[in-house]
């Protein structure tokens, strides 16, 4: 995270490093300070960046909004907030799902000049209550649905032991090859009925790296499974009306 500020007046002559900003005492402050916007950036503590000498972990809450620098391999911005409104608080909520941490600098800082409003701002305009109501309510419901670890009502059912001879296994398949084909491989028999065994988030992180979590807002016969596109364990939310089914395969599914 880079602090940033803005200058008061007409000199926004940009300070060199951090003793020259400190010398210019309250003509520099953090950007967007007045009370109902400050929320945007008023986590990364300015108070504290002032005297701070370490690196040192901002507390995030949305809407919080700050200019930072990342690794290319970070969630990217979502397509729906083009032009302006909400597209940095978008951003930044995908990133704390995600598990990045948000770290102020101590020595780096930005520094928003004054200036006109650029004309792509009216062009690609969207009334803020849309904006908000709908592309924004929307956005944060997803991310929580893909980032959110899912407990379903059957997590933490207690089945009844399966006697030994009947030599139980939850084997995972292969890229696109039904369960079928990966029990056969081991030299073992699909039991369709034992599903529900392992259609729950502890017994499928057993096998997979969940990323993103569990997810039960699907069906199919065939989940329960891994999801290689989505990186998530899905869960079949509706196993009697659409019961799973050995011979099944799914193109990103294990």
């Amino acid at each position: 995270v880079f602090p940033a500020f803005e200058i008061d007046g007409h000199d926004q002559t940009v300070p060199d490093n951090k003793a020259q900003l400190k010398s210019m005492g309250k003509r520099i402050h953090q950007v967007h300070h007045d009370q109902g916007r400050d929320i945007a950036h008023k986590y990364t503590d300015y108070a504290k960046w002032l005297t701070a000498t370490d690196v040192y972990k901002a507390d995030y809450q949305f809407p919080y909004e700050p200019y930072i620098l990342a690794p290319r391999n970070i969630p990217r911005y979502d397509v729906r907030f083009f032009g302006y409104g909400n597209d940095k608080a978008s951003h930044c909520y995908e990133l704390n799902a995600a598990g990045f941490e948000f770290l102020v600098q101590p020595e780096a800082f930005v520094v928003h000049v004054q200036h006109s409003q650029g004309s792509w701002v009216q062009a690609t305009f969207i009334d803020p209550k849309d904006r908000v109501s709908k592309t924004l309510t929307t956005f944060l419901a997803d991310v929580d649905r893909r980032y959110a670890k899912r407990v379903t009502a059957n997590e933490n059912k207690v089945f009844p032991a399966l006697p030994p001879s009947e030599q139980f296994e939850a084997a995972s398949s292969k890229l696109g090859d039904s369960c079928h084909a990966a029990c056969q491989e081991k030299g073992k028999v699909c039991r369709p009925e034992w599903a529900e065994r392992i259609n729950m988030c502890r017994e499928l992180e057993k096998s997979f790296a969940c990323t993103y979590g569990c997810n039960d807002n699907f069906f199919g016969s065939d989940l329960p499974a891994f999801n290689t596109e989505r990186e998530q364990c899905l869960i079949n939310v509706a196993p009697v009306a659409n019961p799973f089914s050995c011979d099944s395969v799914y193109l990103y599914s294990r």
